[in-house]
């Protein structure tokens, strides 16, 4: 208790507030049996002849020692399993034994930037670029039109998804002025991906698709209006929806839809343009080639569909109606048999 108390003192962000430690609460039983063992650590030094004032209150470096020494006896008895609860547990046991300039809240505030900018930043960008490239080419598209519709794209990319990384900082025990921002921007970003499936389109009425890699054109068409799944993003960007759906299904629909549209699709699509070039085969594209492109379009609509159903499946019985996750898992299971089955496809 000391040691928690300790971790929320200071000037925030850097504190952890009450919200913080409601994200690490499954693991809660677990620390305190962490505390005990370090507890029993302390006091085999004490048999060992070491003063336990001198290791806690003394030399900082010796108790930082004492600390790492007993949480890796820990690991290594199988106490801290690689499971999302004991990796809960292992950052709140971090937080207690640690300094209050290295906790929970400043430590996700950061990692988000990684991640978030990352995703909406620096991979929309790329695709932007693969997806002009291939339009120029495929569709004879005037260059000069293109360029315009990749600064609209990319000015709306920078300016929705930068501030838009507010969206993940909503339950981490940051002020709350994040989370009319992380509201307002995150809902602002659908808007780039609804610009880039108008710039396939436009391309693709301008000149049609006489281009014979058919195929390819597939692809970076699909690209673009399958990133359109990142609208399901808006079923809970906002937080008064997001206290219900944070680390839901729901968050893997809309994650595995994008995903699969703005990564897997563009890349498909690149692949399918160069390799007639490379391996000196007809670009018309084959039938096992279509038939893939359609396979795995229907098995992502499925798997989307499926995480959707089993999502809300599993907001209404833990969030509302307060089941536990194991047998809120169990009543859903029928969702996750569908999504094998589509996956498979």
């Amino acid at each position: 208790d000391t040691a928690l108390a300790d971790a929320t003192e200071g000037p925030r962000p850097a504190r952890l507030t009450q919200k913080t430690f409601a994200v690490v609460q499954v693991g809660v039983g677990r620390v305190a049996e962490h505390a005990a063992a370090l507890a029993h650590g302390h006091a085999q030094c004490e048999q060992r002849g070491l003063d336990r004032g001198s290791v806690v209150a003394g030399d900082a470096q010796r108790r930082e020692e004492v600390a790492e020494t007993e949480l890796h006896r820990i690991q290594r008895v199988g106490r801290l399993a690689a499971a999302t609860d004991d990796v809960r547990v292992g950052i709140t046991a971090q937080i207690a034994t640690d300094t209050q300039e290295h906790n929970y809240t400043v430590a996700i505030f950061y990692r988000w930037w990684t991640i978030h900018l990352w995703v909406e930043g620096v991979w929309e960008m790329i695709q932007g670029g693969f997806l002009a490239y291939l339009l120029i080419r495929l569709s004879g598209a005037d260059r000069e039109v293109m360029e315009k519709w990749l600064y609209v794209i990319v000015g709306l990319v920078f300016i929705a998804g930068i501030l838009g990384t507010a969206h993940h900082y909503y339950w981490v025990g940051v002020p709350q002025y994040w989370l009319p921002i992380g509201g307002f921007f995150s809902a602002l970003e659908p808007v780039a991906l609804v610009g880039m499936a108008m710039y396939a389109y436009f391309a693709m009425r301008r000149s049609g698709m006489a281009h014979p890699n058919k195929l390819a054109l597939h692809w970076t068409v699909g690209s673009a209006v399958f990133t359109l799944f990142g609208l399901l993003g808006l079923a809970h960007t906002f937080p008064s929806v997001n206290k219900w759906t944070h680390g839901t299904l729901i968050t893997a629909m809309h994650g595995h839809a994008a995903f699969y549209g703005a990564y897997a699709m563009i890349v498909m699509a690149m692949i399918s343009y160069a390799q007639p070039a490379l391996t000196r085969r007809p670009e018309e594209g084959t039938a096992m080639g279509y038939l893939s492109f359609w396979m795995q379009l229907a098995g992502m609509f499925g798997m989307t569909l499926s995480f959707a159903t089993a999502g809300i499946g599993q907001v209404y019985l833990e969030r509302i109606m307060g089941m536990g996750y194991l047998d809120a898992q169990l009543k859903i299971q029928v969702h996750f048999v569908m999504l094998v089955i589509t996956a498979s496809i």
